[in-house]
């Protein structure tokens, strides 16, 4: 598993989170959700746990944040809880085509708004033009899908050849 301050990407993330789901016995998501669950809220659903695994959509960080808890018993506020905060600020800076935090830019989100003198909540211009945001795992599968469907279909016409008699 890739320990959460080497993560950068999304497949990454995704990676390290089913690693420490096998890791730490491989609980159902049903047993995660229970686990997760206060005063009858789910704050895990199964669901989007499901579709978060399999790779279907990104977690957010208060779902990345629970399943670390209930699925690695990492304590929300230690430092290794701030490690996977900080892995998933990377991740979604990523998928937005923005520079990565530097560690000084997230030690300021830590401290209280009282503390930090005011600034606008923007990212800096960096001097180089940033690429876009890769296109995600998944858009690249069902565009590939979409190719194989019409190659499959093309292959499964009947042959446009004439029909000749055998025999006479």
């Amino acid at each position: 598993m890739l320990p959460p301050q080497y993560i950068c990407e999304p497949l990454e993330l995704l990676d390290a989170m089913r690693a420490l789901r096998f890791a730490h016995g491989n609980k159902t998501l049903r047993e995660l959700e229970a686990a997760a669950t206060e005063n009858g809220v789910s704050f895990l659903p199964r669901s989007s746990l499901g579709a978060v695994l399999g790779g279907q959509r990104r977690p957010s960080k208060t779902l990345l944040l629970t399943f670390v808890r209930v699925c690695g018993g990492v304590e929300p506020g230690t430092p290794e809880a701030r490690l996977w905060e900080q892995a998933w600020e990377r991740v979604d800076a990523y998928q937005r085509g923005l520079p990565a935090p530097t560690t000084g830019q997230l030690q300021q989100k830590e401290q209280t708004p009282g503390q930090r003198e005011a600034e606008p909540d923007t990212v800096p211009l960096p001097a180089e033009p940033v690429p876009p945001a890769r296109r995600s795992r998944s858009a690249k599968a069902s565009r590939w899908r979409h190719w194989a469907g019409r190659l499959l279909h093309q292959a499964l016409q009947p042959y446009p050849h004439p029909v000749v008699p055998h025999g006479n």
